[in-house]
Formats: structure tokens, sequence, C-alpha cells
């Protein structure tokens, strides 16, 4: 269990179509930190009137180095929104955020795209895995093959949530964080329902959302 967190670090596990960007998008709102989020499938509203997306890093860098547009994103009148799945944008953007940002939360659709099995630890986005809690920066990221997330990610990860899941790889690190019985449960839940898991209560809840909503169905 890791004591006097600063920071707290949420996965969203599910396949295509199983709601899990809409999930990540309502946890990120219930966030009251001003937000980053990297959105390189497009799966985020683009109509919130304060996002401002962007797809080049150096441009994104430049409006929060603009001190009126950074007063605007610290008191969450604007979102930032990167549009890209490209790696190397994508780490220069980590390096910004570990190196310049603070209080904040930082959202990551398709994470594996990003951080995996091959990750270095000389890499932005491992530094800010493990050491964001410094910098008070919340993570919430999302994925569908939790099999193919950085095990640096998953270690460091507070609360889980898994929509269906069925791949023999994904369901054998499943069992490595939950019992027998809400296994089960995930192998029967329906589209937008997901376990929430939480570490440090070891703690089961089914949940079900809707497009601006989490309802708790059962605790498990």
């Amino acid at each position: 269990m890791r004591q006097n967190k600063q920071n707290s670090i949420t996965t969203v596990i599910g396949k295509k179509g199983s709601g899990k960007s809409t999930l990540a998008e309502i946890i990120s709102v219930c966030d009251d930190k001003p937000k980053i989020i990297i959105d390189p499938r497009m799966q985020f509203h683009s109509d919130v009137k304060r996002r401002v997306i962007f797809r080049n890093v150096e441009k994104l860098k430049l409006t929060l180095l603009d001190i009126d547009k950074f007063k605007e994103f610290y008191n969450r009148r604007l979102e930032i929104v990167l549009h890209t799945d490209d790696e190397t944008e994508v780490e220069k953007l980590f390096e910004f955020v570990y190196r310049y940002m603070q209080k904040i939360t930082l959202v990551i659709d398709e994470v594996d795209m990003f951080c995996n099995a091959y990750t270095q630890n000389s890499s932005y986005i491992y530094k800010l895995i493990n050491f964001a809690r410094h910098k008070e920066i919340n993570i919430i990221t999302t994925s569908r093959r939790p099999a193919n997330i950085s095990r640096s990610l998953t270690a460091n990860t507070d609360t889980f949530y898994f929509a269906r899941i069925s791949e023999p790889n994904d369901l054998d690190y499943a069992n490595k964080i939950l019992n027998k019985e809400v296994i089960e449960a995930i192998g029967n839940l329906e589209k937008f329902e997901f376990i929430k898991y939480t570490e440090e209560t070891n703690e089961s809840v089914k949940l079900k959302t809707t497009l601006n909503n989490i309802e708790i169905i059962d605790s498990l």
C-alpha cells in the first residue's frame, strides 16, 4: 500500500466500443485540476467550449507559455487536447509536463501506444508515472489490452476500471490483481459496464456509465 499519496493514477481497461474513453472523460470531469488530454484516436468530445485542440506540441507549449493562456488554463477555463499518435511528439509533451507543470491532470487515451513493455526508464512517461506525485499530477489512462501496458504503470495504478475482457493474456494479468469472483463478474459485463477495483482498500464495485454519469450497480 502506498502511503501519503499526493496524486492518483487511474487505468481504464476495455475493448474498442466498451465505453472506456467515455468513462475516462467522466472521471476527468470529476477531477477539479486543470487538464491536458492526449487523444490519439480523437475519442474525446471536441465540442467542449473550453477545449483547444493541437496537433503539434510546439504550438501547444507556446500557448501555455503565454501568461494569459497559462492563467486561463490554471483557472480551468482552458483545456488542452493533443491529437497525435506520433510517439516522438507525445514524448515531447511528457517532457514538458514533467519539467514545467504541477497540480494538473494528464489524461492519456490508448496509453499502450506510448507506454508499453519496451518503455525505457529514461523516458519522461516513466518519470511521470513514478515521480509525478512530487508535483501532484494525476494521471488517467485507457487501454484495450492490459497485457500490453508497461508494468511500471500498472504497478503504480491506484484504481482500475475493467470492462469485459476475454483475451487469455489479459485475463492472466487481471488474475494477478483480482479475485476469482471479480474475474467471473468481468466476464459477464455488458457494454458500458465496468468493475472498479481500488488497490488501497482492495474493494471492487460494479458500475455502469451513461453519457455523463456513473451509476454504482453492486459491490463485489
